[in-house]
């Protein structure tokens, strides 16, 4: 390592944790015969539970994996999931990431202007990771595309329809073809938004948008019926209205809307 005999040699290795497992550990094994070498040093990008599965995988579960990495890995940094801002002292860093990627791009632009807090809950309720926000604004930026930028140009409660269709489908593509074909899931469904029900009785005035517009595309599906037996016409009629009132006029088919974007979401 002659190289590093005059200066210090710094080597970055990002996203291991993709890796196939058996290659992931294979780089660990070669790298740390050098990590005891003088100016040398490896610095890891790596989501750390997952490179822990892999070396798992490997070895068998008996093997205690965080020691196995504790052997050559020195000092471990974690990033904050929530940052501090002049605004706001406890915000998810995920929040500031969306905005960051959607400010960088003119497709994106009036996702900022006209549904901050509708993104702000979406990327909140399952707390996204960066790398999951990150993959959420390019499906935004897609369905942007395909529809020649639509989202901010149409009214607010079909624009919430293709919020959710693209979140759903970002994060679990089967189940968004489910709902779109009519069958699925209602407990996956509402876990993607870290509900177990609807909350029918909460004062709708503080219930988030996002989760009126998404009782709205499901509440004539049969599994809506199964998982909330109470709800009758004189339910659906209110959580109906809010929806107008937030939209500024009446909007009755947001389903429509949803399964439209699924299936533009999939090239059809």
């Amino acid at each position: 390592m002659s190289i590093s005999s005059d200066e210090n040699l710094n080597i970055f290795i990002d996203e291991l944790d993709r890796c196939k497992p058996s290659f992931a550990v294979s780089i660990l094994e070669c790298i740390k015969h050098i990590f005891d070498v003088p100016n040398v040093n490896f610095i890891l990008v790596t989501n750390t539970q997952q490179l822990v599965a892999s070396i798992n995988h490997i070895y068998g579960k008996s093997v205690d994996a965080r020691k196995y990495l504790d052997k050559f890995i020195k000092f471990t940094y974690q990033l904050p999931e929530r940052a501090k801002t002049e605004q706001d002292s406890n915000i998810l860093a995920s929040h500031i990431y969306w905005k960051i990627l959607t400010s960088e791009n003119n497709h994106l632009t009036e996702i900022i202007r006209n549904f901050i807090r509708d993104m702000n809950y979406l990327v909140e309720c399952n707390r996204l990771s960066l790398r999951d926000t990150e993959k959420f604004i390019r499906y935004i930026k897609i369905i942007q595309r395909i529809d020649n930028n639509q989202i901010g140009n149409i009214l607010y409660g079909k624009a919430l329809a293709k919020l959710i269709a693209v979140y759903i489908f970002c994060f679990n593509t089967n189940l968004a073809i489910n709902i779109a074909n009519g069958s699925y899931d209602i407990g996956s469904t509402l876990g993607l938004f870290n509900l177990n029900k609807f909350n029918l009785q909460r004062n709708l005035d503080e219930t988030p948008n996002i989760i009126i517009a998404l009782f709205n595309i499901l509440k004539d599906t049969r599994e809506i019926k199964i998982l909330h037996p109470e709800v009758n016409d004189e339910i659906k009629g209110n959580w109906l209205g809010r929806m107008a009132s937030i939209s500024g006029s009446p909007v009755s088919n947001v389903y429509q809307i949803f399964c439209e974007t699924i299936n533009k979401l999939q090239l059809k």
